[in-house]
């Protein structure tokens, strides 16, 4: 999970509580927003062609192409991808804050474990599977918020203008 946290307000002291109570939804828009632009930049590496293996794909009959390690995951039923959400903003004092990451979106059906736990670990960092098997990492948060930091704090950046 990431967690976005507005920080951005300076010099409130003589503020009143009237004045700052009217400047909450303005922060929790703009975490809002900030938190959006990161879950769809996470998205977006979730999506589009790998350069992995090539493999039959038993359920459906199609052929797959997995990604390589380091290469962020491919998308076989979109189970990770859909799972990938953000949380409601939270108010902790004068801080708000927002989480973003898998296991906040949509959970997946038919009885497949949520992908928001140890299967989206694993394949951010590697690790075994069930079944013993070593996965290599194919990290797609981290470079997710690499990719969109700079756009985040643009939007941080809107609030003083």
């Amino acid at each position: 999970m990431i967690k976005i946290t507005s920080t951005q307000w300076k010099n409130l002291d003589g503020l009143g509580d009237d004045a700052l109570q009217e400047m909450r939804p303005q922060a929790e828009h703009t975490v809002m927003k900030a938190s959006l632009y990161l879950e769809s930049t996470i998205k977006r590496k979730l999506t589009g062609a790998r350069s992995g293996r090539s493999y039959k794909v038993s359920r459906t009959g199609a052929t797959h192409i997995a990604s390589a390690p380091g290469e962020a995951p491919a998308v076989l039923f979109g189970n990770l991808r859909n799972s990938v959400g953000h949380s409601h903003p939270e108010w902790s004092g004068w801080t708000i804050s927002q989480l973003v990451g898998p296991g906040l979106g949509t959970k997946p059906g038919g009885g497949v474990s949520d992908p928001g736990d140890a299967y989206a670990r694993r394949l951010e960092w590697g690790g075994a599977d069930s079944r013993g098997v070593m996965i290599f990492p194919r990290p797609y948060i981290e470079p997710s918020v690499q990719e969109a930091t700079s756009g985040m704090n643009a939007i941080f950046a809107e609030i003083g203008s």
